[in-house]
């Protein structure tokens, strides 16, 4: 499991802050850039109906992982009113286990959070440009 938490935080987190950078960045090229890497594809050979956004596998992979972690929050809260507060040795166990599951717990909603801005500004910048020919065009024609 180590190693999914290392491609979250290495790969997919880097990975959204750039294109969030490169739509927010105000230059066309690097904004189509981004909507490029944005509207990229998982193909399949049958191209069946599970194929989708690369986008929205990172997102959902993302959400279920950060559920996965809400739940094992919640379960090691539980538990710790179970233990005997005799054993140290347990104890700094229990507190070790906590803070990796709060770190991955925040890394996989700061990574939630990315994509979902991610794919909201790429939204912005599509409907924008969509208004600014819509526009061009009535001018166009008047």
């Amino acid at each position: 499991m180590a190693s999914v938490w290392s491609f979250i935080a290495w790969i997919c987190a880097p990975i959204a802050a750039t294109l969030c950078i490169l739509l927010l960045s105000g230059v066309v090229m690097l904004e189509r850039l981004g909507q490029a890497m944005h509207s990229a594809r998982l193909t399949s050979p049958s191209d069946s109906p599970g194929s989708g956004r690369v986008v929205t596998f990172i997102t959902l992979v993302t959400l279920v992982l950060f559920a996965y972690e809400s739940v094992d929050l919640q379960k090691m809260r539980s538990t710790q009113a179970a233990t005997s507060p005799y054993q140290v040795q347990m104890e700094d166990r229990w507190k070790m286990n906590l803070w990796r599951h709060q770190r991955n717990w925040w890394i996989s909603l700061s990574n939630i959070t990315l994509w979902i801005v991610c794919w909201r500004v790429s939204q912005l910048i599509a409907y924008y440009r969509k208004r600014i020919e819509q526009l061009k065009m009535s001018i166009k024609s008047q």
